[in-house]
């Protein structure tokens, strides 16, 4: 078994060259040519596959030096986070599906990202280079006893105190990226709340405010938001596709996951008083979507519904088929919105929007197009606190 795991850690090695190798060359190679280089994503991934590998078999395992390994094994893992980190906003605003990113326009308009990940990878190499000449035969002195008791307990508290805090810290940070760039100019995030964000436009004696939304969030966040929706002359456009002919055959209710996190759901706590401003649903009914929209939204919901995420992901990636989901949820429901706003333009003087914080963007360039014009008046109100969230899945875990 040994001289198995020697074998393996010798084309490991080769792996850790190959693969710094082949970063460096793809990135000035996919610029020239607008794609990557052949067989490039199979050599991250196996190369990644044996970091794992190695990462535990030195840790669990008295086979490979500790002192060597897991710090060798580690660098290729942090520099891929790290690029992840880096590259995440710009996958949000274009897609994760590989139909929708072109990284040769990528790697031209982030120089940043580009040299860091080429700065990367050299010093891999350079690790690399440094491991085989200096401690290759030292890392491959293996040791007498397979299992050591001693070295599978350090190991243990390396992963709980150092390891874990770590990818917890990243894991946050990846959620603050997310949803600080997911909904544009509508939902902001710190490091500790995520917040939705009210604007006001003008035209005349016309005034429009746009607010983002978002299915779940604080119960307080919903209560004093409608707190604001009154005035004589004033309506709410609302949101909310309804289904008259029960063409949905699944449905998501977003109280359970509400439940689940501890903290408030739109469709509870979201209630307009009617004796203080009128409300006019603006939206679409299903019966105005395409059947390929149709198809794809019962799938989808299915999908959550029996916990299989993963093809929530392979949907993605036909292009045409997004092109026309995106077409009917997004765009014709805007239309649907704008031509609504307008039909009751003599009628009212100030409309608010209450919409998923994904639709404003386009709405704003609608109302821009019609002579609307943003004022300085900006209105953020916290949605949630992460802190309360974690705090909340914590609470629940440590019960069961």
């Amino acid at each position: 078994m040994k001289k198995l795991l020697i074998l393996l850690a010798n084309l490991f090695f080769v792996f850790y060259i190959l693969e710094a190798i082949a970063n460096i060359v793809d990135i000035p190679y996919t610029i020239l040519m607008k794609q990557s280089i052949p067989l490039g994503n199979t050599v991250f991934f196996i190369f990644i596959g044996l970091c794992f590998f190695f990462y535990f078999i030195s840790g669990f395992l008295n086979v490979f030096p500790k002192r060597y390994f897991l710090p060798f094994t580690l660098y290729p893992i942090f520099s891929f986070m790290v690029i992840f980190t880096l590259t995440l906003p710009y996958f949000i605003r274009k897609g994760f599906t590989s139909q929708s990113i072109d990284m040769s326009l990528f790697y031209k308009e982030h120089l940043g990202i580009t040299i860091t990940s080429i700065v990367l990878s050299i010093i891999q190499l350079y690790v690399a280079i440094w491991f085989i000449k200096k401690i290759r035969r030292k890392a491959l002195d293996v040791g007498q006893s397979i299992i050591s008791i001693k070295g599978i307990f350090l190991f243990i508290l390396f992963n709980l105190f150092i390891i874990l805090p770590i990818l917890l810290v990243y894991g946050h940070a990846n959620i603050v990226v997310l949803a600080d760039n997911i909904a544009g100019d509508y939902m902001r995030s710190d490091p500790m709340s995520l917040y939705s964000v009210q604007k006001t436009f003008k035209k005349d004696t016309d005034e429009v405010d746009l607010i983002g939304m978002i299915h779940i969030g604080g119960s307080d966040f919903y209560k004093e938001l409608t707190k604001g929706f009154k005035g004589k002359d004033s309506v709410v456009l609302a949101e909310g596709v309804t289904d008259k002919n029960g063409l949905l055959k699944s449905k998501v209710s977003y109280k359970k996951v509400s439940k689940a996190l501890g903290i408030g759901a739109q469709e509870k706590d979201f209630r307009i008083d009617t004796k203080e401003v009128d409300i006019i649903r603006a939206d679409l009914d299903t019966s105005d979507f395409n059947k390929e929209t149709l198809d794809f939204i019962n799938k989808i919901f299915g999908s959550i519904n029996k916990g299989e995420f993963s093809k929530l992901f392979r949907m993605e990636e036909d292009p045409e088929l997004m092109k026309k989901v995106s077409e009917d949820l997004l765009y014709k429901r805007n239309k649907k919105l704008v031509s609504v706003l307008e039909e009751n333009s003599n009628k009212y003087k100030k409309f608010f929007i209450p919409w998923g914080a994904f639709h404003l963007s386009d709405i704003q360039k609608e109302l821009e197009k019609d002579g609307f014009v943003e004022s300085k008046k900006v209105v953020v109100r916290k949605i949630f606190s992460y802190m309360d969230i974690y705090k909340n899945i914590f609470n629940r875990l440590s019960k069961k």
